[in-house]
């Protein structure tokens, strides 16, 4: 017999003998709860690669764990505070795990902002965005267990536990120098660039966050290419945070960022897709983008999803995503915002955005034309490879570099 590792309950082996068969409408309710006492818990093996079969046909395993009858376990005896109170969606996903006196194992998905934090704590359990663009989102029935709980965003939402978010998409026309040379770029890298720094979008990109940092709003930008993020961050003077940006420098920025009222707007690389709690931010400019990933559409939604202190009657949380029109990123959009319509929030398609030019960056064609060369100059390479070739930097060179010189004026 081929060896293997999983052990499953079941009850092949037991000294259980065979039952005669008996007609369903004689049993009786003592007649079961007899049976039941007397079953026995065995274990079998099963054929690793079999596991992947039983997925196919539809009969999954599932691991399940009988710790009230644990003797070789020492118990553990903690508990949470008594000042902790699981919100009714926390208490319900755990008791999706925790059924029949078995723990059972499984994935619970809940929202960023829903504290998934807390509920892991009681239940040391795996929470995630459960979407992928490839296939191997199937792998975790088997390597995990089922879908045991999933929270729904907008009733969350409306009972105010996390922000209540206005989702836009705006659609920037390109220029006819710029969309000249995004057709004519034989470079997909070039052309992602181009779709990012078009000036129209540089323009409402400004728009915007001079609108929200009047609002005393908290203005997180995204763009996935490092050159367009280092020219937007340097022309608006703001502060950016990617790969080469050391760890010294990230916290003091992201501490003005949180404490300080000049510091209201940070541009970010796709290394704040994740693991960056920024409670205060409100507000999401995304102006570039891995593909048509819906995974890090919902990932920077949910930099801005914890509840605020706001009523909960009005839109207090802002997500705009910018897009070039005649580009990609049209078509990459549509795909992208599909999980988060499915989670039951809806876009507003903005064609143009009607703003005085005079008063923003790129509104002569001069600047234009200079911005393009400068586009066309820039290295053929995105920032995965910049990073993976920065990756070898030692940490001593990494912090001699200089702070942000909008940090040198206001301490920590």
């Amino acid at each position: 017999m081929q060896k293997s590792s999983l052990i499953i309950p079941s009850t092949a082996n037991s000294s259980i003998e065979p039952q005669t068969v008996v007609n369903a409408s004689s049993t009786t309710n003592q007649d079961v709860d007899e049976d039941l006492e007397v079953l026995i818990c065995d274990s079998f093996e099963v054929i690793p690669d079999k596991i992947e079969l039983c997925q196919e046909l539809n009969y999954p395993l599932l691991e399940e764990y009988d710790f009230r009858h644990d003797t070789d376990l020492k118990t553990l005896n903690i508990k949470l505070l008594p000042n902790t109170i699981l919100r009714p969606y926390q208490e319900e996903s755990l008791q999706k795990m925790f059924d029949e006196e078995r723990a059972r194992s499984g994935v619970i998905v809940l929202p960023c902002g829903a504290g998934k934090s807390l509920v892991g704590v009681a239940a040391a359990c795996l929470t995630a965005t459960l979407v992928r663009e490839d296939d191997k989102i199937t792998d975790l029935n088997f390597l995990i267990g089922p879908k045991l709980f999933e929270a729904n965003w907008i009733e969350l939402q409306n009972l105010g536990f996390i922000a209540k978010v206005h989702c836009g998409e705006i659609q920037c026309s390109m220029t006819p120098e710029f969309l000249l040379a995004y057709n004519n770029a034989a470079n997909d890298v070039i052309k992602r660039r181009l779709s990012a720094i078009n000036p129209n979008k540089f323009r409402i990109c400004q728009y915007l966050i001079e609108y929200h940092e009047q609002r005393n709003d908290k203005i997180i930008v995204f763009c996935d290419d490092l050159f367009a993020l280092q020219i937007y961050a340097q022309k608006l003077v703001k502060a950016i945070i990617y790969g080469e940006v050391s760890q010294s420098e990230r916290i003091l920025i992201l501490q003005n960022f949180q404490r300080n009222p000049l510091i209201n707007t940070i541009f970010i690389s796709r290394v704040g897709d994740t693991s960056f709690d920024l409670p205060e931010a409100n507000v999401i400019i995304q102006i570039s983008s891995h593909g048509r990933s819906r995974r890090q559409e919902a990932q920077r939604l949910g930099r801005i999803l914890r509840a605020k202190n706001t009523s909960t009657d009005e839109n207090n949380a802002f997500f705009y995503s910018l897009v070039s029109q005649d580009t990609v990123e049209m078509r990459n959009q549509l795909k992208r915002k599909s999980f988060l319509i499915d989670q039951g929030y809806s876009y507003k398609i903005i064609s143009e955005i009607v703003i005085n030019e005079n008063q923003f960056h790129f509104s002569t064609k001069d600047e234009q034309e200079q911005l393009l060369k400068i586009a066309l100059a820039g290295p053929n390479q995105d920032e995965d490879k910049k990073i993976k070739k920065t990756s070898t930097t030692t940490a001593s060179s990494r912090s001699k570099q200089p702070i942000h010189p909008l940090f040198r004026k206001y301490p920590r």
